[in-house]
């Protein structure tokens, strides 16, 4: 069995699934175990949110077992997917700019470069924040 929920929702599977006299082993992860595995990382209860669906979701945990380094790795890892999924902004003026330079360059040859060095810092200022 994978389960991630409350402790109701968890009740309510088991007892879907299982007969009341089964014998059983469950190991529990919560959110402050996640946050104690990843001391130090300033791990946000969302992220705990996340680390704990990943281990409910990933039959590979289930045969492997999860320790404080996989705990540690799937929270790098979402910080890094959030990171490069996260929006951007900068304003209309830079990405025209940006990408009629652009355009300009694939046209003359990559001859007008200054104002796409430009264009691309403010660019890559915006995906600096």
């Amino acid at each position: 069995m994978t389960g991630h929920g409350n402790v109701n929702e968890i009740c309510a599977w088991l007892l879907r699934d299982y007969g009341p006299d089964m014998r059983l082993t469950a190991l529990i992860w919560t959110a402050e175990d996640v946050h104690h595995c990843a001391e130090g990382m300033g791990t946000t209860d969302d992220e705990a949110e996340i680390v704990l669906a990943d281990i409910a979701a990933h039959r590979e945990h289930h045969d492997t077992g999860i320790d404080r380094q996989a705990v540690r790795e799937m929270v790098r890892n979402w910080r890094a997917e959030a990171h490069r999924t996260r929006m951007v902004s900068l304003p209309a003026d830079s990405l025209e700019m940006l990408l009629n330079s652009a355009g300009r360059w694939l046209v003359s040859g990559g001859e007008d470069a200054d104002g796409i060095r430009q264009a691309v810092g403010l660019a890559q200022e915006a995906l600096r924040k």
